[in-house]
């Protein structure tokens, strides 16, 4: 199969690698808008198949314990500020909420990444358009997905 440039995505704690320094890993920390609004934290760092760079942080908020939590996925690019304890996004909390939903049925990744990046109006790092129809991509979107 000829590569088209769509990457896979996975979570870096499946991979078997590390962040080269613990102080830049952001796992853990509390995500808020530019307002200081708490939005969720992050769970997880999302890599890329070709470059294995973070591309997409994974952020969980809402609910206990669990119970109606939601998973959102938020491009690196969106990113204002970080803190040893802070991530500070460029957005209003209203508008990371309303991104699109993680389902961990998803077979297509590319389609729920290629949404959040427009979501976000921050062009994909990937040679793939925005608008593409995501089945074109071929075999490479139903590969693994992260999964929680």
């Amino acid at each position: 199969m000829t590569d088209i440039g769509v990457p896979l995505f996975v979570r870096l704690r499946d991979t078997g690698q590390t962040i080269a320094d613990p102080r830049q890993d952001v796992r853990g920390r509390t995500v808020t808008d530019a307002t200081g609004m708490i939005v969720g934290k992050i769970t997880a760092l999302i890599v890329d198949d070709k470059e294995w760079k973070v591309r997409l942080l994974q952020i969980t908020s809402g609910g206990r314990w669990g119970a109606r939590t939601r998973t959102a996925f938020l491009p690196v690019e969106a990113i204002h500020h970080i803190s040893s304890t802070n991530v500070q996004v460029d957005r209003a909390s209203t508008h990371v909420s309303s991104g699109p939903r993680y389902d961990p049925q998803t077979i297509d990744q590319i389609a729920l990444f290629a949404r959040t990046y427009g979501h976000y109006n921050v062009a994909p790092y990937w040679d793939w358009p925005l608008d593409a129809p995501a089945s074109s991509a071929g075999a490479r979107n139903q590969s693994t997905e992260a999964r929680n």
